[in-house]
Order: C-alpha cells, then sequence, then structure tokens
C-alpha cells in the first residue's frame, strides 16, 4: 500500500529555494501567541505540522513547550537549531499524513497540535487522512488550535491554498473533537486576499 502524499504536484521545494513563500507572516502568529500567554507550556508537549520556517514552534519552544516541527521541507526549518532544541524540541523532515507519534520518529502523543496553513495546503480528498492522524497524534483533552484560512475562497479557483471553512474542518474532526471556539480573526498580513478564523477544539 502506497503512503499518502502531500501534494506531489506542488514544488514546495522550489518555493524555499526560490525564496517565494507568501503563507510565511515573518514571525509567529498572533492568535498562537495571544493563547500561549494565557498557557503556559512548562512540562507539556506541542505538534506543528507543517511548519514552514519556524516561527510558531520557536515561540512555543521559548514559552516552555516542548515542540516537535513537522515539514516535509528540509529547508524549511534551517532557523530551528541552538536554543529551540535545549528542551528536547526537534524538526523532523516528515509527512504530516502518516507520521507516527509512537512510531521510530514518535515521543508519544501531545497536549497541543497547531495548525496554520497546512490543512488549506491539502487537497479535500486527503483531508480525511490529516484528519485521523490528528487525532492519533493528540491526548485525550489536549488542545488544537487552527487559524483556518482561506474560509471564503472559491473552491472552483482551487488551490494551494485551497478553500477551508470551520464547517469543513469541523466536519473531518468528527465526534473525537469538540469545538470549543470559532471566531474571526483580523488578517494577519495585508498580502492575504480572503477571510480567516481562529478554531480552538479538545479532544475527547
Amino acid at each position: 500500500m502506497s503512503k499518502p502524499d502531500l501534494e506531489p504536484c506542488f514544488n514546495w521545494r522550489g518555493r524555499y529555494e526560490e525564496d517565494h513563500t507568501p503563507w510565511d507572516l515573518g514571525g509567529e502568529h498572533p492568535g498562537l501567541a495571544e493563547w500561549v500567554r494565557e498557557n503556559p507550556g512548562a512540562g507539556r508537549s506541542a505538534l506543528v505540522p507543517g511548519c514552514g520556517r519556524g516561527h510558531d514552534p520557536l515561540m512555543l519552544s521559548e514559552s516552555g513547550w516542548r515542540v516537535d516541527a513537522l515539514d516535509l521541507v528540509d529547508l524549511a526549518g534551517e532557523r530551528l537549531g541552538g536554543d529551540f532544541t535545549k528542551n528536547g524540541s526537534r524538526f523532523l523532515v516528515t509527512n504530516v499524513l502518516d507520521f507516527d507519534p509512537h512510531g521510530p520518529e514518535g515521543l508519544g502523543t501531545y497536549d497541543l497540535i497547531f495548525e496554520h496553513t497546512i490543512f488549506c495546503a491539502i487537497s479535500h480528498d486527503q483531508r480525511p487522512l490529516f484528519a485521523r492522524n490528528m487525532e492519533r497524534c493528540l491526548k485525550p483533552g489536549g488542545v488544537l488550535i487552527s487559524l483556518l484560512f482561506p474560509t471564503n475562497k472559491p473552491t472552483e479557483e482551487g488551490g494551494p491554498p485551497f478553500r477551508a471553512t470551520p464547517a469543513e474542518l469541523t466536519a473531518e474532526l468528527g465526534d473525537s473533537f469538540e469545538l470549543l471556539e470559532d471566531e474571526p480573526w483580523t488578517p494577519t498580513s495585508g498580502r492575504r486576499r480572503w477571510e480567516e478564523r481562529r478554531l480552538i477544539f479538545r479532544r475527547r
């Protein structure tokens, strides 16, 4: 049985080589930073799938969380060394669709998962794989935070980024997740044409 492939037709590595990464905000997402200020991470673990240049996992690590930051492209995590790894945080080049928290690279399930620009990067037919793996990776009682966009992009425009709505994410996650928050978020970059929302779920 072949492994799931995360948008094989899209040259993610080429984007990093050309330094053309318009999804990169240049720093941690304010919607995550706000939550972290009220939720200290000492002794807790976090997973950041599709971490990109690592702004969000770096902030989490500096706030006390032990972080596993995942990306398909090794160039994405070039800045995730030194201080980032002092508390056991790691950058792993791997496919989030089949990453196993109990496999050879795994250290067990997580207290927090932060997704931003990964759900929208996955085509609709692969999203069930993503949702089931987030269920596998998150501890019961753990929190999944999604800064979801582009929520109002017409489906026919395709992607990535593909249209990603609160209803779609909630449906994919299913009954194993309880939705705690669904609020509009002021766009974090003037380069983004589409609306963004912050969703917070608890794993049942």
